[in-house]
């Protein structure tokens, strides 16, 4: 059995349905910041193996009407952007996650759940050259205007991001630099999961 985690477990409250509304209607709901804290020391002693995204891209208009009546909005949010930064900058700012255990729940122990790994989730000879590179120095204000969901909207907006991601290699080659993307479309591909054993 195996444990997954996301961001807005570990860095959001129930606040956020009371101040976001429809837009931060999940499920399982926002919880407590005890909660959070509690999820952060499971990931740093391996009992939560992974930190996913479950992204959801409701478009602002889908998630709004949840102000007049919560039921009738969707669940979930969107997250498939703001996955590694905000993991990233949480370890860099605090001492809850080292950099080599944001890897671990980020990539190696996804890879290894799914079959992938030593092709996916490490960085050695024969491996897929995956790699994210971070200067770390770097901090800035996380936005909507820069990320490319169909949502609109994130419930981090305004967040203080530790650490920015500079460039991002697939399998070697580069994808996504400075913000820009690298390749042409097609350049991913489709990796069937191994029969579970």
């Amino acid at each position: 059995m195996f444990g997954e985690t996301c961001p807005q477990y570990l860095l959001l409250t129930d606040d956020e349905m009371r101040r976001q509304k429809g837009l931060a209607k999940i499920a399982p709901p926002l919880r407590w910041a005890s909660d959070a804290e509690a999820l952060w020391q499971a990931l740093a002693r391996g009992a939560v193996q992974t930190v996913g995204s479950d992204h959801a891209p409701f478009a602002v208009a889908d998630k709004a009407v949840g102000e007049r009546n919560i039921f009738e909005a969707g669940f979930g949010m969107p997250g498939i952007e703001t996955l590694a930064p905000l993991v990233i900058s949480a370890a860099l700012g605090s001492a809850r996650l080292s950099l080599p255990q944001v890897a671990q729940v980020l990539a190696e122990n996804t890879a290894r759940i799914f079959g992938l790994y030593p092709r996916k989730g490490i960085i050695q000879a024969g491996a897929d050259a995956d790699i994210l590179v971070v200067d770390p120095a770097v901090t800035g204000t996380l936005s909507s205007r820069h990320l490319h969901s169909r949502a609109g909207y994130t419930c981090f907006e305004g967040t203080t991001l530790t650490g920015r991601i500079t460039m991002t290699l697939l399998r070697g080659k580069v994808v996504v630099e400075n913000g820009e993307l690298r390749q042409k479309p097609g350049y991913g591909r489709f990796l069937p999961r191994p029969p579970a054993r």
